[in-house]
């Protein structure tokens, strides 16, 4: 799957393009990823700390390298595309339903609660910097009570006005040619001393970015900024031209 030459090839307009990829569960094996392509620059994780104490990773790469990326976490075999373009309100890109006394982890503690409903949502818009254009995104985690219906499905639709925030808000500014990348840390057993090896609880980002369509599969958010390449036409352009003068008989 060709996603740079997909990228080059694409309409231009200013904007964010999303994508979610469906890829495999080996938690190990996705972190030993992370861990090279980190080392190596190919991957730079983010400094902004919102969101990780309930358990989600972002980094940022070069976006012509969305194919090695997507190659070293071993393929998908869903690949969906979204065009959002400027997100002035909150749009809904993960929700789940927690039964209660769920063991769910939150910053490093184990918990159980009632049943809750979880929900990712982002906004962002273009914007022009000293150093030209870039692409302000902004991503929350919210906690409601289940409701039995007007439930958003996670793929874009308007975010839901109710709700806890839980931890605070990412916000972050992405750079043209750059790729945002969101999914759940990669939690793993640990070899314990005696005993069997124990799977510490389930994060926040664990429920919300587990596939429901393939159990074994977890999602990984891919946030593009677009830009255009023209500027619009500037308005004295669109004036009509200066009539002639009237000739006098």
């Amino acid at each position: 799957m060709k996603l740079a030459a997909e990228n080059a090839a694409r309409p231009v307009a200013s904007g964010i393009e999303g994508m979610r990829w469906v890829v495999g569960d080996d938690a190990r094996a996705l972190h030993t990823t992370i861990s090279a392509m980190l080392k190596s620059n190919a991957l730079h994780e983010c400094e902004n700390e919102a969101l990780r104490g309930l358990g989600f990773f972002a980094c940022t790469l070069d976006d012509s390298t969305l194919d090695a990326l997507l190659s070293a976490f071993g393929g998908t075999p869903a690949l969906e595309r979204v065009w959002f373009g400027q997100v002035a309100g909150w749009k809904s890109v993960a929700t789940v339903v927690v039964p209660s006394q769920t063991p769910l982890s939150i910053d490093g503690r184990s918990t159980r609660g009632d049943a809750r409903l979880y929900q990712l949502s982002f906004r962002g818009w273009t914007l022009p910097t000293l150093e030209g254009s870039a692409c302000a995104m902004e991503f929350r985690v919210t906690a409601d009570s289940p409701s039995l219906s007007g439930l958003p499905t996670g793929h874009g639709d308007d975010a839901s006005t109710r709700g806890t925030l839980l931890g605070a808000i990412l916000r972050l500014e992405v750079p043209p040619n750059t790729a945002l990348v969101l999914l759940a840390n990669p939690a793993y057993a640990v070899p314990a001393d005696t005993g069997p090896d124990v799977l510490p609880p389930a994060t926040i980002a664990d429920v919300l970015l587990k596939n429901q369509s393939f159990k074994s599969r977890r999602e990984v958010l891919v946030f593009l900024p677009r830009f255009a390449d023209t500027l619009p036409t500037p308005l004295r352009t669109l004036e009509p031209a200066e009539s002639p003068a009237p000739q006098i008989p």
